[in-house]
């Protein structure tokens, strides 16, 4: 778990963030992405959907499905697509391609943002003629405590 004022931090950031680009920032959003912000692991939908049921009412799946793709489409969280996963952004709300690293035997989970290497990926997918619509690059191993 993360400290709570880390967690009540991005809160505020996220809060901030939407009312500068006129978006809402609804209950329903604001739990779903401190769920997901409190853990240290990468969390599914479905625990996510699990942890905030357990607070109140059971929210419905597509509340917490729409939710966490708001703020993955912000910059907010990352998704990381081996794992079928979430997983906060160390630096939410910057808009930009970040590169993913999960410890396979603790789930932990670093993040680099390397420009040069997405330009990299780019100029090559150009070279072959490709469009890239999405890009996600994620790799897997053990971080330095599992070592």
């Amino acid at each position: 778990m993360r400290k709570k004022s880390d967690v009540q931090a991005i809160l505020k950031r996220a809060e901030a963030y939407c009312m500068e680009q006129g978006l809402r920032f609804t209950d329903g959003r604001a739990v779903v992405l401190r769920e997901v912000v409190r853990q240290r692991t990468p969390v599914k939908a479905y625990d996510v959907l699990q942890t905030i049921s357990a607070d109140k009412a059971r929210p419905m799946p597509p509340v917490v499905y729409r939710a966490l793709d708001f703020w993955t489409s912000h910059g907010f969280l990352h998704r990381i697509e081996s794992l079928n996963a979430y997983t906060a952004c160390t630096h939410p709300g910057c808009g930009h391609d970040c590169q993913i690293f999960v410890c396979s035997k603790c789930g932990r989970v670093s993040e680099i943002c390397d420009e040069k290497l997405i330009e990299k990926i780019g100029h090559k997918a150009e070279s072959l003629g490709f469009r890239i619509e999405h890009l996600s690059v994620e790799a897997t191993g053990s971080c330095p405590d599992c070592r």
